[in-house]
């Protein structure tokens, strides 16, 4: 059977994944989900560091989907990519990372950063939190039972490895796959699918908005068996 690494965005953890990861092993799949913990001085080599060695209950399985959400968690995935075999590389409603040039750079062309920024504000732990109004436009679609969950275990987001250059200079010889939500209001669609069609990837369209695994986890998990 596959092994399934998901990785959690900024601001949230492994329990986002909750209901994925419940659809994937009940059809007798392997998950890990590792944490990527909030250490404002964490790099996306840390973030890279941190996955593979939580990827223990799947290590010695070639066999391997990587999928990150959002910018960090996809950036996290393509680094893992580059590490080890995988079957795939997904990036879930996240960016496309530019190489050699920081995450900044490509969140300025995929995604509507006025409107993140509109939506958080600045922590004491030096990253961004989003508040309340996030509600009603990056999880809308989240049921409330499973937005009350995320609110109650949510986190600072890190914003220091935004800054710095993505630690690739070459794409690596990964199927590379995004998989993007046609209602979500954070990213540019199709900046995003361009990026991903230039490194050679594929992209599916889900009628959902910024969180595909919590609104329709059934859905995103049959996408990513079907990989």
């Amino acid at each position: 059977m596959t092994g399934f690494v998901l990785i959690h965005g900024g601001g949230s953890g492994p329990w986002c994944w909750d209901g994925v990861r419940r659809q994937l092993e009940n059809h007798g799949h392997t998950v890990a989900v590792p944490d990527l913990g909030v250490d404002p001085t964490a790099t996306l080599l840390d973030y890279r560091d941190r996955v593979l060695n939580e990827m223990e209950p799947i290590d010695t399985n070639d066999d391997v989907v990587v999928v990150g959400w959002s910018g960090v968690g996809s950036a996290a995935a393509v680094l893992v990519g580059a590490e080890r075999p995988t079957r795939a590389v997904v990036n879930l409603a996240g960016t496309v990372p530019f190489l050699d040039r920081s995450l900044n750079a490509a969140f300025e062309e995929q995604i509507d950063r006025e409107l993140l920024m509109s939506l958080a504000s600045d922590t004491e732990e030096g990253g961004v939190a989003f508040g309340p109004a996030a509600r009603h436009v990056l999880f809308a679609d989240v049921p409330d039972d499973v937005y009350a969950v995320q609110v109650e275990s949510a986190r600072t987001q890190p914003t220091g490895s935004f800054a710095e250059a993505f630690p690739l200079t070459v794409w690596p010889p990964i199927r590379f796959v995004s998989v993007l939500g046609r209602r979500d209001p954070a990213i540019r669609f199709d900046a995003v699918a361009r990026r991903t069609e230039k490194v050679g990837g594929e992209v599916i369209g889900l009628d959902e908005g910024h969180a595909p695994h919590l609104s329709n986890p059934a859905g995103v998990a049959r996408v990513l068996m079907a990989l």
